[in-house]
This record gives structure tokens, C-alpha cells and sequence, in this order.
């Protein structure tokens, strides 16, 4: 019984050596494979067990890149800094402010005519550029730039200045007239080349409204639209009350009628209104009560050979010296020097003083006069115009006048 006791105490400490031991001999492996590793480091690309590691590509170009540049840096030698001026960029011009550009355009444009009386000519023609410069500014940056100068127009003319009273006030009354008419183009342009004319009638309305305000007003847009192709169709109740007033004396009778003309004209032209239609309203017109529809008619329908003998009867058989007269006028001035003389002739019987009409047709072609005093002369009659032709001709000095009134 005392002998299995003693061999069964032995038994725990056997186990115990036999753990320690696998365990001494696991970690001395441990560390016998690390201790290798540190020793032996990454294997060589010559080493049959080491893998192949390509270069980077990317570092491969920059090396080699930086090599050759070091290289060439140093065979080259470095050249020197050239040093460049570099302008600054110039501040935006200020906006312009459309009252100062025209007080301006009135400073300049007198300051030209003093330089052009004193004979400083080159200075007057860098002042004269200098404004031309100032006006495109003007205009490009104003698109209303007619409206803004009818605008000022409207004030002067409300002021009841006499137009010769100062100097200044012409030469203001002359700019905005300039402005007017180039912002009147540009837009009677635009509008044939979009086939919108909605601004041009727009500011070409607002012209004639603003013409039975006074002289002034009158006579700018007088200036501005007689003769010219920026009336059409859509302004003709406009200019008919323009007529209206003039039948009652308070608008002048030959803007008005300046005014129908230049728009009948440029109707044709567009092709609004034909030739036939125009006609047919103007004999038409003749009927009327209002005398300045009467003189607007005669004077278009004058100017057609086909219309004239119906008109020149008509005038005769209506017996109305004043209206004569008128009539002897208008054509004196605007029919051609041949056609006129005809028309005075056939209303000789209702004319008393022709003798503005003669000379005025005298200075424009003198020798056409002469040419009709001898025809009269030769023939024997109406001894009456032969003296109106002798004083329209004698009265203007002319070799055709000094020889005929020898």
C-alpha cells in the first residue's frame, strides 16, 4: 500500500518537466527565425528565390528627366532675366450724363467756329474731331438719345426764347437737331433691315407731337423730316391734325404740308399706298373745307403732268385769289422752273403780285426767264408776265439778267 502512493506522487511532476521542455523548444524556434530574418534582409534580384520588382515608370521619366535637365544645366550657362514692361490695365471711362454731353457738344462746337474765324484752322479741325468722338460716345451709349434731345427741345421751346436771341441757344438748338437726325437714321436703318420699324415710328410720333408746342418745335421737326423717308402710313392721323391746325392758323400751313407730302412720297416709295390711291385721295381733298387740305392737294397733284390741267381749272373756276396766290408760290419754289412758269401763266387772271414768284424762280435759272421773256416778246402778248419776267430776271445780278435788261 506505501509503494502506489509513492509512484503515483511522481507522476504530476514527469508531465510538467515534459510541457516546459516542448515549450522552451517552441520559442527557441521562434526566435532562431526571426533573429534569420533581421540577419539575412530582402532578398537580392540575383537570388533565384527573389521576386522581381519592376520600376516605377512615372519615377523612372522624372529621374531621368531631372538627370538630363541637371546635365544640361550644366554644359548651358544660364542666360539672363529679361525684364519686360507690362501696361496697366487703363480704368473704364466714367458713364456719360447726357445733359453734360450736350452743354459739352454746344462748348465744342463754338469753340471750332472761333478757332475757324480766327484762321486756326488744324486746331479747329482737332476740336472739330474731338466732338465727332464725344457724339459716337453719345449715341452708344444712349439708345434713347432722340427722345432725351426732343426732350430738352420740348423744355427750350416752352421757354419762348427767340431762336436769334443768343448765340448759345442756336448752337444747342443745332446739337440736338444733329442728335436727333443720327438717332433718326440709325433707326430708320435697323428697322428696313429687321422689317420692324417699331422704334423709328416710335420716335417719329413723338417728333410730331411735340411740333404744335411752338416755332421752335415746328421748324426742328420740319428740318428733321421734310424730304425725308422716316414718315410712312402709321403717322398719317398725325400729320392730318397737324393740317387741322393749320386751317385755323395755329400751326404753320407749309410744315404741314410739308409734312403730308414727304409722307405721301415715302409711302409710294415703300410701296403703302400706289401712286393711283394717292391721287384719287388728293382730288378727293379738293372738296374740303379745311384750306390746308385744299393747298396740300393742289401741291401733290400739281406735280403730276396727268393732274395738273384738272387742278389749274379747278383753281380757276373756284375764283380764289388768296388761294391763287398761295398756290403761286408753293410752285415757284418747288415745281421745276419750266413747269412753274407754266402754272403761273394759266393763273395769271387771279394773281396780283408775282413778282417774289418770278425772282425767286429767277435766281434758280435765270437764262430759263430770258428764254420765255422772248418768246412773249416775239409773240406779242401778255405784256404783264414779260414785265414780271424782266424784274425777276433784272433784279439778280447775272450776266442772263444784264443782258436782257439792256
Amino acid at each position: 500500500m506505501q509503494q502506489r502512493e509513492t509512484s503515483g506522487s511522481y507522476r504530476p511532476s514527469y508531465l510538467l518537466l515534459v510541457c516546459l521542455a516542448v515549450g522552451l523548444a517552441v520559442g527557441l524556434a521562434i526566435s532562431a527565425i526571426l533573429t534569420w530574418s533581421r540577419l539575412v534582409g530582402a532578398p537580392e534580384a540575383s537570388t533565384p528565390t527573389a521576386l522581381a520588382i519592376e520600376p516605377d515608370p512615372l519615377s523612372a521619366a522624372t529621374s531621368s528627366v531631372a538627370t538630363s535637365s541637371a546635365a544640361t544645366s550644366k554644359v548651358q550657362p544660364r542666360l539672363p532675366i529679361k525684364r519686360m514692361a507690362v501696361a496697366m490695365p487703363t480704368a473704364a471711362a466714367p458713364p456719360l450724363v447726357f445733359v453734360e454731353c450736350v452743354a459739352k457738344l454746344c462748348d465744342m462746337s463754338l469753340r471750332t467756329a472761333e478757332l475757324a474765324q480766327v484762321d486756326e484752322i488744324d486746331a479747329a479741325k482737332q476740336t472739330d474731331e474731338k466732338t465727332r468722338i464725344l457724339l459716337d460716345r453719345l449715341l452708344q451709349q444712349f439708345p434713347d438719345a432722340g427722345e432725351r434731345s426732343l426732350s430738352i427741345l420740348v423744355e427750350i421751346a416752352g421757354d419762348s426764347i427767340d431762336e436769334q436771341a443768343e448765340p448759345y441757344k442756336n448752337t444747342k438748338l443745332g446739337v440736338l437737331q444733329v442728335i436727333l437726325e443720327k438717332d433718326l437714321s440709325r433707326r430708320n436703318e435697323l428697322g428696313d433691315q429687321v422689317k420692324d420699324r417699331t422704334r423709328i415710328d416710335a420716335l417719329v410720333q413723338a417728333l410730331l407731337d411735340s411740333m404744335p408746342i411752338g416755332p421752335l418745335a415746328a421748324k426742328m421737326g420740319d428740318r428733321c423730316l421734310n424730304d425725308r423717308p422716316f414718315l410712312r402710313i402709321a403717322h398719317e392721323p398725325t400729320v392730318r391734325n397737324l393740317l387741322r391746325l393749320a386751317s385755323s392758323n395755329e400751326f404753320p400751313r407749309n410744315i404741314a404740308t410739308n409734312m403730308l407730302m414727304t409722307l405721301l412720297d415715302n409711302a409710294k416709295t415703300a410701296g403703302e399706298r400706289t401712286a393711283a390711291e394717292s391721287m384719287q385721295l388728293a382730288l378727293l381733298r379738293l372738296d374740303s373745307s379745311d384750306p390746308s387740305q385744299i393747298v396740300a392737294a393742289c401741291r401733290q397733284l400739281l406735280r403730276d403732268e396727268k393732274y395738273r390741267t384738272v387742278v389749274l381749272s379747278w383753281l380757276r373756276n373756284r375764283q380764289d385769289m388768296k388761294l391763287a396766290s398761295e398756290i403761286a408760290e408753293l410752285v415757284a419754289s418747288q415745281l421745276p422752273v419750266r413747269d412753274a412758269l407754266e402754272v403761273l401763266r394759266e393763273l395769271s387772271p387771279l394773281l396780283q403780285r408775282t413778282r417774289g414768284a418770278y425772282m425767286g424762280l429767277g435766281a434758280r435759272a435765270p437764262e430759263v426767264l430770258a428764254e420765255a421773256y422772248n418768246q412773249h416778246l416775239a409773240a406779242n402778248n401778255h405784256p404783264i408776265i414779260r414785265r414780271e419776267l424782266i424784274m425777276g430776271v433784272g433784279m439778280i445780278p447775272n450776266p442772263a439778267g444784264l443782258k436782257l435788261a439792256e
